[in-house]
């Protein structure tokens, strides 16, 4: 049986990265394995200096109540608001975002980052080799652990925050191919969801192509 899972990343205003080998080699997986069965939680930081007024406290309750990393919160000088966004692949895809959103909402190039969403260890450690967002983390595993000796799985994703696992196929290329397929389908539909000028905005910044970073055979 094939298994396919899609996941896209969440901002804050109701929206919802790299090439690889043909085939990731056994110490690859094992390492990337490991790295992500390390992830006890997620921690907020707070980063900047600026005091904050009503409405930007606000959001960063938001942000801080998601818990979901990678992400981050951009705020405005001299504006009363914020910009934030989480679920992402990595830090700086979220900040990418969060800074990209806040400069087109706000229509200013003063934003800077005032806080992130990293995972970390059962010792409350920053994890900075996980790669991956906490929803894509769970399907991977999951991935790692029920694909059948001499199948192959594969997870195509774009820096967006748009991803999708398929694993049990036949062959390389089949997971490929569905991984492909369904991270470009979900890509339309986040592509569609969002107002013109802020997907603008976002792919001035970040990669939209749906790309395969990252395979498996046991």
């Amino acid at each position: 049986m094939n298994f396919s899972k899609l996941f896209v990343g969440l901002p804050l205003l109701a929206l919802m990265a790299c090439d690889v080998p043909a085939v990731s080699s056994s110490a690859q997986n094992e390492a990337k394995f490991r790295a992500l069965s390390a992830v006890a939680g997620t921690q907020t930081v707070v980063t900047g200096k600026t005091s904050l007024g009503p409405n930007a406290r606000k959001l960063l309750k938001e942000f801080r109540d998601s818990g979901v990393y990678h992400g981050a919160l951009a705020v405005p000088a001299g504006v009363d608001g914020a910009a934030w966004w989480n679920g992402m692949s990595s830090l700086a895809s979220a900040q990418k975002a969060a800074l990209a959103e806040c400069a087109w909402a706000f229509r200013t190039a003063s934003c800077t980052i005032h806080a992130v969403t990293v995972p970390v260890d059962s010792n409350g450690k920053q994890l900075s080799n996980v790669g991956h967002s906490a929803e894509s983390r769970d399907t991977l595993l999951k991935m790692y652990r029920d694909t059948g000796t001499g199948l192959f799985g594969a997870l195509a994703e774009t820096e967006f925050g748009v991803w999708w696992v398929s694993w049990n196929y036949d062959s390389m290329e089949q997971a490929k191919t569905a991984a492909l397929a369904g991270c470009g389908r979900t890509n339309a539909e986040a592509r569609a969801s969002l107002n013109p000028g802020l997907y603008s905005a976002l792919a001035a910044e970040l990669d939209m192509t749906c790309k395969v970073t990252l395979t498996f055979a046991p």
